[in-house]
């Protein structure tokens, strides 16, 4: 009885692994989404002509750098200061927003800020990366605020005809929704979440007194606290799960490279420490094998267990009851991944349609401010042809911009609404394989693009399917993803394969191939198991492809296979009739396979 009572804490500790490393995720994503937004609010300061033409000298353009200024701050409440500094590091203009007032400094109180170490990280850089400062606590007159208000600075270098920079456009963002996902997160998941920098210090979901301690001149930090987990934590830059032996927690972590991940080249040239992303899962102890429910559970098996010194026929009845439960526990773990995997395409998608949606409000509102400007020198007396060409000129590159924008928008929402439709519903319906396959590949997008693995595909058949398009596409995204995660090194180059051809007997073979590790043949083997991974310890759930097996056998009406060998790569060959057979029983698509 204690086993089987062990055997479903175990089987409820992996679920939580699962539903934790899925918020972590999301979490990680959801955070680098804002950061991106406000990266491209500096990208664009930067290249709009008249901060342009400020920093090449011409003081008249100061007015309408403060008015562009002025609108960003009021329209964006979480930025609390932006401002422009010239290649001294002197603050030129500077817009600060506090509690929704709007503050523009007099030029007699504008500082010099070259002694600064984000002034220094930045100006240094080329124009082609964003600055990301470490995230701290705002200090004034040598004080941290009280309310704590806690930012990371964005920079963006302007450069001369020389390439050298004359100066850099820089936003002090506050932090505070970006500590709200966190704390989200660990509300509504499984474990709680936690947002360290790349010393081990806290920056949220800690207790107070463990939260900024290098603000105050604390060690409250992991490595100091928990010291084994902290080790191996660091020690992993990617992703995965670490069991900490100091006390026993599991912890789930994933590592961010700020800088990195907005740069445009791959560089993390100025970029601040890595940021941690961290979910921990208590250890499993005997509170959690004996508890009210168990032992009621305990009671009737020692009925059971009188009953069975009558009758060896209730010992049959005993094992299909404990049968039904761990497959029940199983079909709940498989339900979670699923939901998981969707969503981390909705974080990866909300990360994609920020940059295009917040590009088309900027570039609206600037356009707006360059409207006023021209029709007040309109009325102010005969236009100049220069003004009349930069106001063309301007309002025909944001009007460029924000229809390319919108436009990928446009195409984004459309392949991830039907991806979203087809994985809630399980519709039934007709459908081109070529269709599904580019629409999982559109909303995959977002988890290869700073990576160096590489997405092909080659559809060579026009066949239209009677199935189910929603399954379908969970298949390819979950062999797409287990290459991703178990075919190469982090960090590593490679190509993933996707084909699609029309076979005997009215049949669609698909393949998903890689040119990565491989597996041994005593993988191979296990490959479709529940639970069984070679990446425990690093992110893996070992549900993936036991998933993958119950869709196409159950729902699909196919079959799956797999040929590899160490070195050589893997290629997954699924095969599934083009009319899938009779809708399947409530559930089937979630029972474990063999």
């Amino acid at each position: 009885m204690h086993g089987f009572f062990l055997a479903q804490a175990q089987l409820e500790r992996e679920r939580r692994i699962a539903s934790v490393t899925s918020t972590v995720h999301r979490t990680a994503d959801l955070v680098g989404a804002i950061l991106a937004a406000h990266a491209n609010d500096v990208r664009i300061l930067a290249a709009l002509m008249p901060v342009r033409n400020f920093a090449a000298g011409d003081d008249s353009a100061r007015a309408g750098v403060i008015r562009i200024f002025s609108a960003f701050v009021e329209q964006k409440p979480v930025i609390a200061q932006l401002r422009y500094l010239d290649a001294a590091g002197w603050e030129r203009v500077r817009v600060d927003g506090v509690d929704g007032k709007i503050t523009v400094v007099p030029v007699d109180e504008l500082q010099d800020k070259s002694d600064r170490y984000y002034f220094r990280n930045a100006i240094h850089l080329p124009p082609t990366e964003i600055y990301v400062s470490p995230v701290d606590l705002n200090v004034e007159h040598g004080v941290v605020d009280d309310p704590w208000n806690p930012m990371p600075r964005l920079a963006r270098t302007i450069p001369g005809p020389d390439g050298r920079a004359l100066g850099i456009v820089i936003v002090n963002i506050r932090a505070d929704e970006m500590i709200r996902e966190v704390d989200r997160g660990g509300r509504d998941g499984d474990g709680e979440i936690q947002w360290l920098n790349g010393d081990g210090y806290w920056l949220a979901g800690a207790p107070r007194d463990k939260l900024w301690g290098f603000m105050f001149g604390r060690d409250t930090t992991m490595a100091k606290i928990r010291p084994t987990a902290w080790a191996r934590i660091f020690a992993n830059r990617g992703d995965g799960v670490t069991v900490g032996t100091d006390d026993g927690v599991t912890y789930i972590h994933r590592s961010v490279t700020p800088a990195a991940v907005l740069s445009e080249t791959g560089s993390d040239e100025g970029a601040a420490a890595d940021w941690k992303f961290v979910g921990t899962i208590p250890a499993v102890g005997l509170a959690d094998l004996w508890t009210p429910r168990h032992i009621g559970f305990a009671v009737a098996g020692l009925v059971l267990l009188a009953a069975l010194s009558l009758a060896w026929s209730r010992s049959v009845v005993a094992r299909h009851r404990a049968e039904a439960r761990e497959a029940a526990a199983a079909q709940e773990l498989i339900m979670v991944e699923r939901l998981a995997s969707l969503g981390g395409l909705v974080a990866g998608v909300a990360h994609e349609l920020n940059t295009p949606i917040g590009n088309a409000v900027t570039v609206a509102s600037t356009i707006g401010e360059r409207i006023k400007d021209f029709r007040a020198e309109a009325e102010a007396g005969p236009l100049r042809r220069a003004s009349l060409d930069a106001f063309l000129s301007d309002v025909g590159d944001g009007a460029a911009l924000m229809l390319r924008g919108l436009d990928r928008t446009a195409r984004l929402i459309q392949q991830f609404k039907q991806v979203a439709v087809d994985q809630t519903s399980q519709q039934r319906r007709r459908f081109r394989i070529a269709d599904t396959v580019q629409d999982v590949l559109g909303t995959l997008g977002p988890q290869f693009k700073h990576t160096a693995i590489r997405i092909e595909s080659e559809v060579g058949t026009d066949a239209l399917l009677d199935s189910y398009p929603g399954p379908l596409g969970q298949v390819v995204m979950n062999l797409v993803n287990n290459a991703r995660v178990h075919a190469f090194a982090p960090g590593a180059a490679g190509v993933i394969r996707i084909a699609a051809r029309s076979t005997a007997g009215n049949r669609i073979e698909i393949t998903v191939a890689d040119d990565g590790a491989g597996m041994p043949e005593e993988v191979r083997r296990r490959a479709f198991e529940p639970f069984f991974t070679t990446r425990l310890g690093e992110g893996g759930s070992g549900l993936g492809l036991s998933i993958v097996h119950n869709i196409v056998a159950g729902v699909l009406g196919g079959s799956v296979d797999i040929a590899s060998e160490p070195g050589t790569g893997t290629i997954f060959t699924v095969s599934i009739p083009c009319v899938a057979p009779a809708e399947p029983e409530s559930g089937r698509i979630y029972n474990v396979g063999s």
